[in-house]
C-alpha cells in the first residue's frame, strides 16, 4: 500500500515518538498509530523506515500491554504483528540493501520485541500489572491471540539473530549495537544471560577483520565485551560461567597487546616512506657542498633565535663526526603522536649502556661545539632583506582544571622507572653562578647550561621532604571536589576526572620518599615491615620511615572514616603499594622461604607495605561490615577485596572468620566474599576454596549449611571447584569408615555411680543442701538418649556435604553404599537417620536412586532398606510403579530380609500378598517394633467388614482395588494353614495382633474363619487354641462353637488327633453346659475319656442327661463305670498309641494347665487379648 500523503512525515513521526516515550501518555495514542507506522514499513516502496521503527520500537511494549488486557482487538495485534515480522527481517538475508542506520534501529526493536515476549523473573502474582517492564507475565491463561508459546519460541529465535550479528562479518557499528542490545536482555531477562555469556566467550575478531575494519574498530568492540561482561559478572548475571569469561579475558588481553604492536609498527612502516621521499636525492637536485664553518653559520644567521644547528652539530657528533641520514628531514611534518611512536619504537633497542654513553658524548660534545657555533652566530651582522620577523605576543595561557580534564584509559598506564628517575631529576636544587658573559645564552647554550644544572641534584632532607609531601596531599584533597554521597550498585564513588588525583596522590606515598634517597642507606618501616630509603647520616633511614609511615597513617586514617566513598582510592592506593614492593624488592629463592606463616610479612619475596597496610585495613574494616544492616559498606568490602592486586593467605583466612559470625550479617558478607575469590582469583582460589571446605564440617548447623550452599553451586560443571568439592566431600565421608570414625564420635557417658554416701544435710561436694532439695538422679535411658543424638550429630557433619552433592551427582551413593559397609554400627545407625533429607529430594523415580538400591551390597541392606522406607514415607504413601517393580526383581533375585516386602505389599495382588505373608509373619519374635509393624501390615493387606464405621486417619491408605486384599477370615486361615512354615511361636503371636484388632477381626468374622477350617481335610494344630480364644472373647460365639463346630469336629473324629482333641476337651469344658448336647455325640470311649479328663464335668452332664436328654439315658452307665474305678486321672485316650498328658483339674470356667509342645509353645494356651 502506498503511503499517504502527509505533510512534513519526519516531524509527524518526531513529534509521535516525543509523545509515547512521554510518561503517563494515553496508551490509545499508540494503538491509534499503529495503521500509520504500517504505511511507512508495510509499503512495497518503503520510506523514512529508521525513523518508522524507532516509533515502532516505543510503541510495541505500550500495545502489547494494552492488548493485553484487551483480548478484542485483533485486528490491532495482527498489523502489528505484520510489522513486526518485517522489521525483523531486516536482521537476515532481506537487510542487504537496507541501510546500517535502519539495521541498528531494527536491532533494538528486536531487543524491545524480546522483552515482551519472555517472562520476567519471579512469581507473576507479585508483579505489578502496570509495570514499566512488560512480559508474557501479564498475558492472561486463555487469551485469544496473544499466546505464550509462540511467543516464546520467536523471543529466542531474535536472540539467536542478534548472536549471529556479532559472530558474522558486519561493520563495527552493527556488532557494537547488538551488544549493547544483548546486555540489556541479560540483565533484565537472566535467563538470556545463560546463552549470552558463554556465546560470546568463544568471540573472536577475526570475522569482523574480514570486512576491513581498522584496529580502533576491533578495539572499539573488544573492549564494549570486556566491560559488558564485567558489569554482568559484578552484579551476579552469570557466575557459573566465570572461570570461562576470565579465560577469555586473558586471552583478549594477550590478542589486543599483539594487535597493539602490529598497529605501532604499521605505523612506523607508513612513516619509513614519507621520510624517504623527504629525504634529498642527487637524481633531483646535488646537495650542497659543506661550507667553511665560519662562513656556514654567517648564512644561517637570522634575527630571530634559532637552534637548529646546534643540535645537528650535537647528533652529528654523536655519531662520530658523520652526518646523520635524515639530519636534514623536517620532522615538523609528521604528527607528533608518530613522531612519538617512532622515539620510543627506537629507543626500544638501544641498550642502557650505549644510551648513557651516547648522552654523555653528546654532552661533552655540546661543551666543545656551541662556544664556536654562538660566536660566530652572535658575530654575524644582519642583513637588510628580507626584513626581521617579529613574532606577535602568545595569547595568555588560562589554568585548565585538571579535574576535567578527560584522559582516556591508555594514559593512566605508567612506568615505575621513568617516574622514579622523573621525581629524582627534578627536584630543586641550588642556583648556580651566574655566568660571567654578558650576552644572554640562547639554542644549545642553553641546553648546555639546563644539562649542567640537572647533573647533581641536591636533596632534601627528611624533615622538608615530609613537610611537602603532607601539603601536597592536604592541597590535593582541598582543591579536588567534595565526594558525592554513598553510590549505588555499579557506580563509582568519585566523578570523572578524580582518578587523576587519586592516581598522583596514591604515588606520591608509594614512590614521592622512597625514590628520593635511592642508592643510599635503608631504613625499616616500624610496624609495617616497609624497607624505605633513608637519608644521608646517621639515623636518616629511621627519620625516613618515620614520615613514610606517618604518611600513611593518615591515608589509613582518612579512608576509614568513610570507606563506602572512599574504597576506590583505597584500591588503588594499595595497588600501587603492591606494586612499588615488587619492583623495589627482588625475589628471595624458594630455599630461602621461612615456612611459618607468621614470617610471610618479613618474606623478601612478598610484599611489605602492601600486606602490613592490608591486613590492618582488613582489621579495622571488618567488625564494621554488616549486610544485614548497611548495605552500601557491604558492597563496597566485596569490591574493594575484589580489585585487591594480592590476597595472601591470612587474608583469606580473616574472610573465614568472617562466615563464624553466624548471629550478624558478617557471615553472609564472608561467605560471598569467599565465594567471589574462587570465582574471580585464580591465585587465591585455593585457600579460599579450602577454607570454605572445611566450614562444611562446622559444628554449628547454620555455619555449616551456609558453607554447603556455597561449595555446592560449583557441582559438576564449574572446574576446577567441581572436582575439589567432590573431593573433601568424599574424603569426609570416608573419614567416618573402621576405627578412625569410631574415633571421632563423641565418648559414652559414664553408667550412673550409686550416690555416696554423704553427711545429713550435705549436697554436692560437701554443700549444704537446701529444705526440700532431693539427689539428682541419673537417668540412663536418657543419657543413651543423648548419646545417640550426639553420634548422630557428629556423623551429620562430615555427611552433609556429599549428601547435598548426591542431589546434583546421584553417581555419589555409589561411594554412600561403599563406605556404609566399612563403618562402625553407631555409625551407620547414624547415617541412616541422616540420610532421609536426601532420599526425599531424589524422589522415588530417580534413576540412579533405583539402580543402586538394585545393586546394593548384602552388607548394606538395612540402609537400602531404610532409603525404602523413606521413598514411601514409612507406608503411609503409595509407592511408584518403578519402586514396586525393583522390590519384586529384588525379591526373585535374591533372599532380602521380609522388611523390604512391606513397604510395597500393598501393590501386590492376592496371590503374591498371600505368597508372601508367611515370610512377614515369620518376623514376630516377641518386640514391640516387629509386632507394631505386622499389625501395620495387617491393617494394609485386610479389607474391613462390611458397616466398618469408623475411619482413622492414622491408618495405612486402604487399597482402592477390593479385590486384591483378602478378608479377615482368609488372614486367620492363611496363619494356620502355614503354621509349620511360620513357626507356632510366631503364628500364635500374629493370631494374638489380629485378636487385638477388634474393629476388624469381630465375632462374625471368627465364626466364618471356624466354619472355613472345619471344613478342611486336615485341621491345624493352632485351630481349636484359636477356638478357645474366640468364644473367651466374644461370649456370642458359644452356641455356635457347640452346636454346629463341635458337631463337625465330632464328624470327623476329633479324638484321632491327640493334640487336637486335648484342645476339645478343653473347649467343652470352657462353654459348658451348651457343650453338654455336643459331648452326648461322642462315642462310648471318647464320653468316657472326656469324663476322665474333666471330671467337673460329670455331675453337669449326668444332670443335662435326666432332665434333658432321656433319649440318653445309656450314657449314664459310662459314670457307674466310673464310680467303679475304670478310668480316672491317670486314663489315656480311647485311640491307642497317642500319648495325651494329664491336665491339671482346675475350678468350673477356668482355664486348664497347658501340656508341653513342640517349639517351646503351648498350642492350646490361649494369648490374652491386647486391645
Amino acid at each position: 500500500m502506498a503511503a499517504p500523503q502527509i505533510p512534513d512525515p519526519p516531524g509527524l513521526l518526531a513529534q509521535l515518538k516525543e509523545a509515547v516515550d512521554t510518561p503517563g501518555t494515553d496508551p490509545q495514542v499508540a494503538l491509534q498509530s499503529v495503521d500509520l507506522l504500517a504505511t511507512f514499513i508495510l509499503s512495497p516502496t518503503p520510506s523514512f523506515l529508521k525513523q518508522s521503527i524507532a516509533v515502532l520500537s516505543s510503541i510495541y511494549p505500550i500495545v502489547f500491554r494494552t492488548l493485553a488486557a484487551d483480548p478484542s482487538n485483533k485486528r490491532a495485534w495482527d498489523v502489528l504483528t505484520a510489522c513486526k515480522l518485517r522489521v525483523v527481517s531486516f536482521l537476515g538475508e532481506d537487510g542487504a540493501s537496507v541501510p546500517a542506520g535502519t539495521k541498528v534501529a531494527s536491532i533494538k526493536f528486536a531487543q524491545r520485541v524480546a522483552l515482551c515476549q519472555t517472562g520476567a523473573e519471579g512469581d507473576p502474582r507479585t508483579q505489578n500489572k502496570e509495570q514499566k517492564d512488560p512480559n508474557l507475565s501479564i498475558v492472561p491463561p486463555g487469551h485469544p491471540f496473544i499466546l505464550p508459546l509462540p511467543l516464546e519460541a520467536e523471543a529466542a529465535q531474535l536472540l539467536q539473530s542478534l548472536l549471529a550479528l556479532v559472530f558474522t562479518a558486519q561493520p563495527s557499528q552493527l556488532i557494537t549495537a547488538s551488544l549493547n542490545a544483548l546486555s540489556v536482555l541479560a540483565k533484565q531477562r537472566p535467563a538470556f544471560a545463560q546463552t549470552i555469556i558463554p556465546a560470546l566467550a568463544s568471540w573472536s575478531p577475526a570475522a569482523l577483520q574480514s570486512t576491513g575494519a581498522d584496529y580502533g574498530e576491533v578495539r572499539s568492540v573488544e573492549k564494549l565485551i570486556k566491560v559488558m561482561f564485567t558489569h554482568l559478572l559484578r552484579n551476579g548475571y552469570g557466575t557459573s560461567f566465570a572461570p570461562q569469561v576470565s579465560e577469555w579475558l586473558a586471552a583478549q588481553a594477550a590478542r589486543m597487546e599483539v594487535a597493539a604492536r602490529e598497529e605501532r609498527a604499521r605505523r612506523i612502516a607508513r612513516a619509513q616512506p614519507a621520510a624517504a621521499a623527504a629525504e634529498p636525492s642527487s637524481s633531483k637536485r646535488p646537495a650542497p657542498a659543506p661550507a667553511p664553518e665560519d662562513a656556514g653559520g654567517a648564512k644561517r644567521a637570522r634575527l630571530e633565535p634559532s637552534t637548529s644547528a646546534a643540535p645537528s652539530a650535537v647528533f652529528a657528533a654523536a655519531n662520530g663526526g658523520a652526518a646523520a641520514p635524515l639530519a636534514g628531514f623536517d620532522v615538523t611534518s609528521l604528527p607528533a603522536a608518530l613522531v612519538v611512536e617512532l622515539i620510543v619504537e627506537s629507543l626500544r633497542d638501544v641498550s642502557e649502556e650505549r644510551l648513557r654513553a651516547a648522552i654523555e658524548s653528546s654532552r661533552r660534545n655540546i661543551e666543545t661545539a656551541t662556544p664556536a657555533a654562538t660566536s660566530s652566530a652572535l658575530a654575524q651582522p644582519a642583513p637588510s632583506a628580507p626584513p626581521a620577523k617579529i613574532e606577535e605576543p602568545e595569547e595568555e595561557a588560562r589554568p585548565v582544571d585538571p579535574l576535567k580534564v578527560d584522559i582516556d584509559e591508555d594514559e593512566l598506564e605508567f612506568d615505575p622507572a621513568s617516574l622514579n628517575q622523573s621525581l629524582n631529576d627534578t627536584a630543586p636544587s641550588p642556583a648556580p653562578a651566574a655566568p660571567t658573559s654578558t650576552s644572554a645564552p640562547t639554542g644549545a647554550a642553553q641546553l648546555a647550561e639546563t644539562l649542567r644544572r640537572l647533573r647533581q641534584p641536591q636533596p632534601l632532607v627528611p624533615q622538608e621532604r615530609d613537610e611537602l609531601m603532607r601539603t601536597a596531599i592536604q592541597r590535593i584533597w582541598r582543591t579536588a571536589p567534595a565526594a558525592p554521597p554513598a553510590p549505588t550498585a555499579g557506580e563509582d564513588a568519585l566523578p570523572p576526572g578524580r582518578e587523576v588525583w587519586m592516581l598522583l596522590l596514591a604515588r606520591l606515598i608509594t614512590r614521592g620518599l622512597s625514590a628520593a634517597g635511592q642508592g643510599k642507606g635503608k631504613g625499616k618501616e616500624p610496624g609495617g615491615g616497609m624497607e624505605v630509603d633513608g637519608a644521608e647520616g646517621e639515623g636518616g633511614g629511621e627519620e625516613e620511615a618515620g614520615g613514610v609511615e606517618g604518611l600513611r597513617e593518615m591515608m589509613l586514617e582518612f579512608v576509614l572514616a568513610d570507606f563506602a566513598n572512599r574504597v576506590q582510592f583505597a584500591t588503588l592506593w594499595l595497588n600501587e603499594e603492591w606494586y612499588n614492593d615488587r619492583v623495589s624488592k627482588p625475589p628471595k629463592p624458594p630455599s630461602e622461604e621461612p615456612e611459618s606463616d607468621s614470617a610471610a610479612p618479613d618474606r623478601d619475596d612478598r610484599p611489605r607495605a602492601y600486606l602490613s597496610l592490608l591486613r590492618r585495613l582488613l582489621d579495622q574494616q571488618i567488625p564494621r561490615v554488616d549486610a544485614s544492616k548497611d548495605r552500601d559498606r557491604a558492597h563496597a568490602f566485596a569490591r574493594f577485596v575484589l580489585d585487591l592486586p594480592e590476597i595472601d593467605p591470612s587474608s583469606v583466612r580473616r574472610f573465614g572468620e568472617m562466615c563464624l559470625d553466624a548471629e550478624s550479617g558478617r557471615a553472609p558478607a564472608g561467605f560471598s566474599t569467599l565465594r567471589d575469590i574462587v570465582n574471580l582469583r585464580p591465585p587465591a582460589r585455593d585457600e579460599a576454596l579450602g577454607t570454605l571446605l572445611e566450614l562444611t564440617t562446622h559444628q554449628d548447623t547454620r555455619i555449616r549449611r551456609a558453607a554447603v550452599n556455597t561449595v555446592r553451586r560449583w557441582v559438576p560443571d564449574v572446574q576446577p571447584m567441581a572436582d575439589t568439592t567432590r573431593a573433601f566431600a568424599l574424603q569426609s565421608l570416608r573419614a567416618l569408615e573402621g576405627d578412625e570414625g569410631e574415633a571421632r564420635l563423641p565418648p559414652r557417658p559414664p553408667p550412673p555411680s550409686p550416690p555416696a554416701t554423704k553427711p545429713e544435710g550435705e549436697g554436692e561436694a560437701g554443700e549444704p543442701m537446701e529444705e526440700g532439695e532431693a539427689p539428682a538422679e541419673v537417668n540412663p535411658k536418657a543419657l543413651e538418649e543423648e548419646h545417640r543424638a550426639a553420634i548422630e550429630a557428629r556423623v551429620l557433619e562430615y555427611v552433609e556435604l556429599v549428601f547435598s552433592l548426591c542431589v546434583k551427582v546421584p553417581d555419589l551413593l555409589d561411594d554412600v553404599f561403599s563406605s556404609y559397609t566399612r563403618m562402625c554400627p553407631p555409625v551407620q545407625e547414624a547415617l541412616q537417620s541422616a540420610i532421609s533429607p536426601l532420599i526425599k529430594g531424589l524422589g522415588p523415580t530417580n534413576g540412579k536412586l533405583l539402580t543402586v538400591l538394585r545393586t546394593f551390597p548384602p552388607e548394606a541392606e538395612p540402609l537400602a532398606l531404610r532409603i525404602l522406607n523413606v521413598l514411601t514415607d514409612f507406608g503411609r504413601e503409595r509407592p511408584s510403579a518403578p519402586v514396586v517393580a525393583l522390590v519384586k526383581s529384588l525379591g526373585a533375585e535374591r533372599e532380602l530380609d521380609p522388611r523390604f516386602l512391606i513397604p510395597v505389599l500393598g501393590e501386590m495382588d492376592k496371590s503374591e500378598i498371600q505368597k508372601q505373608l508367611p515370610r512377614i509373619v515369620r518376623m514376630l519374635n516377641g518386640t514391640p517394633e516387629n509386632k507394631a509393624l505386622v499389625r501395620t501390615v495387617f491393617s494394609t493387606v485386610v479389607t474391613p467388614p462390611p458397616s466398618f464405621g469408623v475411619v482413622n486417619t492414622n491408618q495405612p491408605r486402604p487399597r482402592e482395588l477390593k479385590d486384591e486384599t483378602i478378608s479377615p477370615s482368609e488372614l486367620l486361615v492363611l496363619l494356620h494353614e502355614h503354621e509349620t512354615d511360620i513357626g507356632l511361636k510366631s503364628t500364635i503371636e500374629a493370631i494374638g495382633i489380629c485378636f487385638s484388632m477388634t474393629d476388624v477381626f469381630r465375632s462374625d468374622v471368627l465364626a466364618v474363619f471356624m466354619q472355613s477350617v472345619s471344613e478342611a481335610a486336615t485341621l491345624p494344630r493352632l485351630f481349636l487354641r484359636t477356638v478357645i480364644q474366640a468364644v473367651s472373647t466374644y461370649k456370642t460365639l458359644v452356641p455356635f462353637v457347640s452346636t454346629n463346630l463341635f458337631s463337625r469336629l465330632i464328624t470327623k473324629k476329633i479324638w484321632t488327633n491327640a493334640e487336637l482333641w486335648t484342645g476339645f476337651v478343653r473347649c467343652a469344658k470352657l462353654i459348658a453346659p451348651h457343650s453338654f448336647g455336643a459331648l452326648l455325640q461322642l462315642p462310648r470311649e471318647q464320653l468316657r475319656d472326656v469324663i476322665v479328663k474333666q471330671p467337673g464335668l460329670k455331675t453337669g452332664l449326668q444332670e443335662y442327661i435326666v432332665k434333658k436328654a432321656p433319649k440318653a439315658v445309656h450314657a449314664l452307665k459310662i459314670f457307674e463305670e466310673d464310680a467303679d474305678g475304670v478310668g480316672g486321672a491317670d486314663a489315656t485316650p480311647a485311640t491307642p498309641g497317642q500319648e495325651v498328658s494329664t491336665p491339671t483339674p482346675a475350678s468350673r470356667g477356668g482355664t486348664p494347665a497347658p501340656p508341653p509342645t513342640m517349639d517351646g509353645a503351648d498350642p492350646l494356651q490361649p494369648t490374652p487379648v491386647q486391645s
